[in-house]
């Protein structure tokens, strides 16, 4: 593994397995959500805010919103390297930015990321600036323009719509569903519709937290060329997410 300095940008070399592919033999969305979920919990392990830091401080970082600018997924046994770096921290998101390259250098994804941090007992947000007490260094260096994901109210077809149980395989140490799951449903949902094609984009944003047996209702809408998804527990939006070829 090679690091940037004093840690700051963290890399790993990976290289694409079988279970990670669609029928088209390209990575499956769910598995690049996967994949920089892991990159974000390594680096954080490896900088001191992995898993003794959570039991220690009873604080924990969950995904709010999630850019990607798909330039090309990475394809059957292909070798990538990921890196993944904090990008800012304001009064209300911890950011992360991740890019995924080829052997040659060239960017294939590029995703930027925002994160609340919780308090694990009362289940409320945190003001995230609390971590530069804890020496949290930020590189300055967004690479997407992230804007809140909004369903337009005209010229909107509705497809379809599924009913998820949610399973007890979906729950995540943090006692909830593992983000990385909503995008399964999403691409679910989706079926064939959409496959990532160059210059893709997909963006979700997480709403409310879903548990063990929640019944979720998942919408598919089209404007256009964009899709739009959205997840409701009873009347709560759980999440929304779009995609755009």
């Amino acid at each position: 593994m090679n690091k940037g300095n004093n840690n700051n940008i963290w890399e790993k070399k990976y290289q694409i397995g079988f279970n990670q592919l669609n029928p088209e033999g390209k990575m499956h969305l769910f598995a690049l959500f996967d994949l920089i979920q892991e990159a974000a919990w390594l680096h954080a392990e490896e900088i001191g805010f992995g898993y003794k830091f959570v039991t220690k401080h009873q604080k924990s970082f969950v995904l709010y919103q999630t850019d990607f600018k798909i330039i090309r997924p990475p394809e059957c046994n292909e070798s990538i390297t990921v890196k993944t770096w904090a990008s800012d921290i304001n009064n209300l998101f911890a950011e992360r930015e991740f890019l995924i390259l080829n052997l040659k250098g060239e960017i294939l994804v590029q995703v930027s990321s925002q994160w609340l941090l919780i308090d694990n007992i009362k289940r409320r947000i945190i003001k995230p600036n609390i971590l530069q007490s804890f020496n949290y260094s930020v590189v300055k260096h967004k690479l997407l323009d992230q804007k809140k994901i909004r369903i337009p109210k005209s010229n909107l077809s509705k497809i379809r719509a599924i009913q998820h149980k949610v399973n007890y395989s979906e729950i995540d140490i943090n006692g909830h569903t593992n983000s990385g799951r909503y995008t399964e449903w999403i691409q679910n949902i989706l079926e064939e519709r959409f496959k990532l094609n160059p210059t893709s984009s997909f963006n979700i944003c997480f709403m409310h937290e879903t548990h063990l047996n929640d019944e979720i209702q998942i919408s598919l809408y089209q404007n256009k060329e964009t899709y739009f998804i959205e997840g409701k527990n009873c009347n709560t939006v759980c999440f929304r997410a779009s995609l755009k070829e």
